[in-house]
């Protein structure tokens, strides 16, 4: 049996390593925008059939609210992928509903 069964909310910061190009430039030590191949909705994807072989979702139709970050990793991090689930309660996303 899957963990959650219900609709939940998936957050997923995907962050690479730094390239050697990137190290070497007077960029911040910190985090940055990474706006390179592969594209965060295909990282999303990747998470998302994870978790169902993983046996944490039953479906990955119960996500109905995706996050999603790319990011280079800090100067001095390797690479990781943060993944945060919640369920998510009657919240249809506007005060008039889902079509709203």
């Amino acid at each position: 049996r899957a963990v959650c069964e219900g609709p939940v909310e998936v957050k997923v910061r995907a962050v690479r390593s730094r390239t050697k190009a990137l190290l070497h430039k007077r960029e911040a030590d910190g985090r940055m925008w990474r706006t390179t191949k592969p594209d965060v909705d295909n990282v999303v994807k990747a998470v998302l059939d994870a978790l169902v072989m993983a046996g944490v979702l039953r479906d990955d139709t119960l996500v109905v609210k995706v996050t999603a970050f790319s990011l280079w990793a800090a100067r001095d991090a390797g690479p990781c992928v943060e993944v945060f689930l919640a369920p998510v309660i009657a919240d249809y996303g506007s005060k008039s509903g889902a079509g709203g």
